[in-house]
């Protein structure tokens, strides 16, 4: 692809839109980094500059040009209807094309660091890295989700039915205990009732985490939204980005770690005598009076998040295991592993929600109500905290 690339690039300068922003290079140069399992992004140096000028993604295969489609649709759509900031800090095509069947893009290039290599020197959980870099991204998150969200209304019979498809799409994909198909059960119940309560919708990234945002000074930009969606359940980037903003200070990857290290950070960030649940609350409060959602709804919401994460990975890890990529997670005394067909369907995500089945009672977000500033029903839109 990279010979294509470069040629279709130079042989049609004067035609693109880059061209009529600089004159046309006498040679291009491409550092290539694989991003998933699913794109390859190229970075593209013009003669002899030392950082790169534009980004050319692709996916790696011409049966994924939906998935980069999916992206860009998810960025338009924002970059559409969102305000000024949400235009500066998400990131769309200069243009796209197809070369050799490969749907691709080429971007600016956005110039900082990602977030996560910022809090590699955090000396505790309570380090100025740690805690800076989560006021500035859930300041980002909740300022574009009030842009570009709707008012709260009752979830539609669609909305109702497309959750409870979810909950029965995990149930079908994970060889569940007693306690986790009856905490689903309880879960589906618990949405139905509270269908008569009003509730937002709002985009949500998906892989919302310190990797995917870059900090340039003062200025960010939050890119990857392969998994991003126009209108959704809230709170689910969230509670995301705060699970795994203390995962990276722990050093915990994504997957293939140890079960018991995965346990130890859901019940450090998300249950009672957890020494990140501070935070937490917060920075839940903070989202529900910015975007309007009756507290009513948190701790349902937050089960809902660890289904959707557990059908996520399931779908991730099957394309995964499709290109050789085999998902085996860690055990504790190093002894035999699972075969790959079972832990799929026993994957951490699929044990977390185990976790939260049996420590429901623990959970914190029934105390989200203390953290907010003054009662009240959640009938008017309110900020706290989040610039417009």
């Amino acid at each position: 692809m990279i010979p294509q690339l470069r040629s279709y690039l130079l042989d049609n300068w004067a035609d693109l839109p880059v061209g009529r922003q600089h004159k046309r290079p006498r040679r291009l140069e491409f550092l290539v980094q694989a991003t998933g399992i699913s794109k390859l992004c190229c970075y593209i140096f013009a003669d002899d500059e030392d950082h790169p000028r534009w980004v050319a993604k692709m996916p790696r295969t011409p049966r994924d040009n939906g998935i980069l489609a999916h992206e860009y649709g998810v960025t338009e759509h924002l970059r559409t209807t969102g305000n000024a900031y949400v235009r500066l800090t998400i990131a769309a095509p200069l243009f796209t094309t197809t070369i050799a069947d490969h749907l691709v893009g080429i971007e600016p290039y956005l110039a900082g660091r990602p977030m996560d290599g910022l809090m590699s020197t955090a000396s505790d959980q309570n380090a100025p890295e740690i805690l800076k870099n989560l006021e500035i991204s859930i300041d980002w998150l909740l300022r574009c989700q009030q842009s570009t969200g709707s008012k709260a209304e009752r979830p539609s019979a669609a909305e109702i039915e497309n959750c409870l498809r979810s909950i029965s799409f995990m149930k079908a994909t994970s060889r569940l205990t007693a306690s986790e198909a009856a905490y689903l059960d309880r879960l589906s119940a618990q949405f139905t009732q509270l269908a008569g309560v009003p509730l937002p919708l709002t985009f949500k990234h998906g892989d919302f985490q310190p990797g995917n945002i870059l900090v340039d000074g003062s200025a960010i930009h939050v890119i990857d939204w392969e998994f991003g969606a126009i209108s959704q359940l809230p709170l689910h980037d969230v509670f995301g980005f705060i699970a795994r903003t203390y995962a990276r200070y722990r050093g915990l990857e994504e997957m293939d770690e140890q079960l018991d290290e995965y346990l130890a950070d859901f019940e450090t960030v998300f249950f009672e005598g957890g020494s990140f649940t501070g935070p937490t609350l917060k920075y839940v409060a903070q989202a529900c009076e910015a975007l309007g959602v009756d507290r009513a709804w948190v701790k349902t919401l937050f089960g809902l998040f660890v289904v959707n994460e557990a059908n996520k990975y399931n779908i991730l890890l099957s394309r995964r295991a499709e290109r050789g990529y085999v998902y085996l997670l860690g055990t504790k005394d190093g002894g035999e592993q699972h075969s790959y067909v079972e832990q799929l369907a026993r994957q951490k995500q699929v044990h977390l929600l185990g976790y939260l089945a049996e420590h429901e009672d623990r959970l914190i977000f029934r105390d989200v109500e203390a953290h907010f500033e003054t009662p009240h029903q959640n009938k008017h839109r309110v900020t706290v905290g989040v610039r417009q």
